[in-house]
C-alpha cells in the first residue's frame, strides 16, 4: 500500500523533470531562431567543446600558479636560513619561481576563459549570428596556435638555457655545482611538463569542427598527406604541408 502511495509523486517528479528538458531545449532553439541551420549548428558545437575544454584549462592555470607561489615561499625560506652556496641556489629558485608566476600572469591557456567571449553575444539577427560563430572561431583557433607551441623548438630551447645559465653562473661564482646542477635538472623537468601539459584540446576540437562543417562543402584537406605519383619512367614520393 506505501508503494502505491509513492506511484503518484514519482510520476510527477518526473513529469516535472521532462519538462524542464524540454523548456530547456525549446529556450535553446528559440535563442538561434534567427540563424540558418548550419551557422545555428555551428555555434553550437563551437561553444559546447569550448566550455567542455574549459575546466581541464582553469586546473592548470591555477594549479601551475600556485605550485610557483609555494616554490617562491620554498625558496625565500631555502635562502633566509642557508650559507652561500646553498643560499645562492635558492636565490636562483626564487626568482626562476617568480618568473614563472610572470610567464603564468602575461600569457594564460585562453582555453581557460571557455566560450566566455562569444556565448552572451547576440543573435537577434542574421548579421549578429555570424558574428558570434566568427567569434567562436577565433577563439578555437586561438586556443589551437596556443596548444601547438608546445611542438614549437623554441620554449623547449629557452626552458633548457635558463636553467643550465643559472646553474653555470651559481655553480662557478659561488662554487655550488651539485646543488645548481641538481637543482637546474628538476627546473628542466618541471619546465617541459608545463609545456607538453599545457591545454592541447583545441587540436582535436578544430579538427572535429573542420570534418563536420567544411567551409567549401567538402572535407578539408589533411595537414600533412604522403603519396607515390607516377612519373615518366618511375615513380616518385611526395608529401604536402
Amino acid at each position: 500500500m506505501n508503494n502505491l502511495r509513492l506511484v503518484p509523486g514519482v510520476v510527477a517528479l518526473s513529469l516535472v523533470c521532462l519538462s524542464a528538458v524540454a523548456s530547456a531545449q525549446t529556450g535553446n532553439d528559440a535563442l538561434f531562431q534567427q540563424c540558418d541551420g548550419d551557422t545555428a549548428a555551428r555555434i553550437r558545437f563551437l561553444e559546447g567543446g569550448l566550455e567542455e575544454n574549459r575546466s581541464y584549462a582553469q586546473w592548470y592555470y591555477g594549479g601551475w600558479l600556485g605550485f610557483y607561489t609555494i616554490g617562491v615561499g620554498y625558496s625565500s625560506y631555502g635562502a633566509a636560513n642557508n650559507e652561500r652556496g646553498e643560499r645562492a641556489v635558492h636565490i636562483l629558485s626564487a626568482i626562476k619561481a617568480v618568473g614563472g608566476i610572470g610567464r603564468m600572469l602575461y600569457w594564460p591557456p585562453n582555453a581557460k576563459n571557455g566560450a566566455d567571449a562569444s556565448r552572451n553575444l547576440p543573435v537577434a539577427t542574421a548579421e549578429q549570428c555570424r558574428h558570434r560563430l566568427q567569434v567562436a572561431e577565433d577563439t578555437l583557433r586561438l586556443n589551437y596556435k596556443q596548444a601547438q607551441m608546445r611542438w614549437d623548438w623554441k620554449p623547449h630551447v629557452i626552458n633548457l638555457a635558463i636553467h643550465a645559465t643559472g646553474a653555470a653562473i651559481v655553480g662557478e661564482v659561488w662554487g655550488a655545482r651539485k646543488d645548481a646542477w641538481g637543482s637546474a635538472a628538476i627546473g628542466e623537468v618541471v619546465g617541459e611538463t608545463i609545456i607538453w601539459s599545457f591545454p592541447w584540446q583545441a587540436d582535436s576540437a578544430l579538427e572535429e569542427y573542420e570534418r563536420r562543417f567544411p567551409a567549401t562543402g567538402l572535407p578539408p584537406q589533411p595537414r600533412v598527406s604522403w603519396g607515390v605519383a607516377p612519373t615518366i619512367g618511375g615513380a616518385s614520393a611526395y608529401v604536402r604541408f
